[in-house]
């Protein structure tokens, strides 16, 4: 094959990552996450206060002063001062934006695993796919970057790279604790492979402390790793849907994208052409995305590129740099790769372009965000008095933690909450025996719930629990007694 014609295909990558990246910037800022609300609150009191939260406060009736680790204090900053300055959309794009940086990590990792365009132009849609799975407003999008990075660093052999992103990854998001054990098992089978302890291994295992020790470098310290382990461990992982099992909580991407993907690194291994390190990264992985739905997306970053790089031809040039230069003397080559190039660049931004304009438009299939109570909730903020307020989804009440007069029973903070709210919330959500034991001992008097629903039937039937409001899909229930009482 010409230089010419490999400097063509080497420039087809770059049209497909247009073409993903603009899906994944234009849809990111539809993905709105009810999280938000809480996050924004956070980022304020960082601003305000100009220090991290230790304890939850007031705005929640069941557990005030619980202790809380806000592992995700320097994502909620930045969303609240974009929500100061109106540019929340701005700030959505830029969370797309972030993921589309991660997706072209991937290209350039499945490259330096020896993948040619082929492998490239394979590889990007699958991962954009996966992360179509898990795409929002939300800390967990930012963390796929210095997630991917970490992959990258470990492809090219050179460990203690992995150590700036551990840090990024642990100031974004909590998941950053498991840089240390990435690289980790990439070192045991870096041993195994050399089986001996030589100066490269050496350096793996100190890449493995050091990344350890960078899980530290945050405002939160030991907090940090000491909350990872404390949810890892969690009884309220199983009222959270992004911490269900693929199994049990079957998605597309993990059946059509991820399981094949694993699937081909399988059958290679048969032939010897996956190192040691790649199969203990890629089983660890696999795990965790087998134990959690939220993992699915780390898991195609980071096998993908293993994947496809095996049907490369073995001299197939991927750099678009290299595959530019013309033979010395033929300026004529030269301009011709610089038109090229040009040509193309236009051409994926205009795929760019389409791409976004076909994602805001829905384009790619419905976006993840639900109907929400808005309408219900503002109608309890309206209403005279003081309200103790259960949501049937804890992450509605998230709305209203701002409010002066609504305390919540559960939010969408999940984690300072002990288990014994937990058992409570999911007694009455669940209608269980006790349930309306439950609602008197906790003073509880107002109710959102999806209309239709079981506990919107039992408050229905009930007496002493009165509809204020019902739009067809949210109902607003509050206790007569408080309503006879003029609140």
């Amino acid at each position: 094959m010409t230089k010419t014609k490999q400097f063509d295909l080497a420039l087809l990558p770059l049209v497909v990552w247009a073409a993903c990246a603009g899906a994944l910037v234009g849809r990111a800022p539809r993905q709105i996450d009810w999280d938000l609300s809480w996050q924004r609150l956070l980022g304020e009191h960082v601003l305000h206060a100009h220090r991290l939260p230790s304890r939850i406060g007031a705005e929640t009736f069941t557990a005030p002063n619980a202790p809380w680790t806000p592992q995700e204090w320097l994502f909620s900053t930045l969303y609240a001062l974009a929500h100061r300055a109106h540019a929340d959309v701005a700030f959505g794009l830029a969370i797309g934006a972030v993921a589309a940086l991660a997706l072209a990590v991937v290209a350039r990792t499945v490259a330096v695993r020896g993948g040619g365009t082929i492998a490239q132009c394979t590889a990007l849609p699958a991962v954009t796919l996966a992360m179509f799975g898990g795409l929002a407003v939300r800390a967990q999008t930012v963390a796929w970057l210095p997630f991917a990075l970490v992959a990258h660093a470990l492809a090219k052999r050179k460990p203690f790279w992995a150590v700036p992103a551990t840090i990024a990854w642990c100031n974004v998001h909590a998941s950053g604790v498991l840089a240390p054990a990435l690289v980790g098992v990439w070192a045991a089978g870096r041993t195994l492979e050399s089986r001996r302890f030589d100066r490269e291994v050496c350096r793996a295992w100190l890449a493995t402390i050091a990344c350890g020790l960078a899980t530290l470098a945050t405002p939160l310290g030991i907090g940090l790793p000491k909350y990872a382990l404390m949810l890892s461990t969690s009884p309220i992982r199983a009222d959270i849907g992004e911490w269900l099992s693929a199994i049990a909580y079957p998605m597309l991407q993990f059946w059509f994208v991820a399981v094949p993907l694993v699937a081909v690194l399988i059958a290679a291994c048969a032939t010897r052409r996956v190192p040691w390190p790649d199969r203990f990264v890629a089983a660890m992985l696999f795990a965790m995305a087998v134990m959690a739905v939220r993992n699915i997306p780390q898991l195609t970053i980071a096998v993908a590129p293993m994947a496809t790089a095996l049907f490369a031809r073995p001299r197939e040039r991927t750099d678009v740099a290299r595959a530019a230069l013309a033979p010395a003397g033929a300026r004529e080559i030269r301009l011709g790769a610089r038109v090229r190039f040009a040509v193309t660049a236009i051409g994926a931004a205009c795929v760019f372009a389409a791409t976004l304009h076909g994602a805001v438009n829905g384009a790619f299939g419905p976006v993840g965000v639900p109907r929400l109570p808005s309408q219900a909730l503002a109608r309890l903020e309206a209403a005279p008095g003081t309200h103790r307020l259960l949501c049937g989804d804890f992450g509605w009440c998230s709305g209203v933690l701002g409010a002066p007069r609504v305390r919540v029973f559960l939010d969408g903070r999940c984690d300072p909450y002990p288990p014994s709210v937990w058992k409570d919330y999911e007694t009455v959500v669940g209608v269980r025996p006790g349930w309306r034991t439950v609602l008197a001992r906790r003073g509880v008097d107002a109710i959102v719930v999806e209309r239709g629903k079981k506990l919107a039937r039992a408050l229905r039937a009930d007496p002493r629990w009165t509809v204020t409001y019902d739009d067809g899909t949210f109902e607003l229930v509050r206790a007569r007694r408080v309503i006879a009482a003029g609140g």
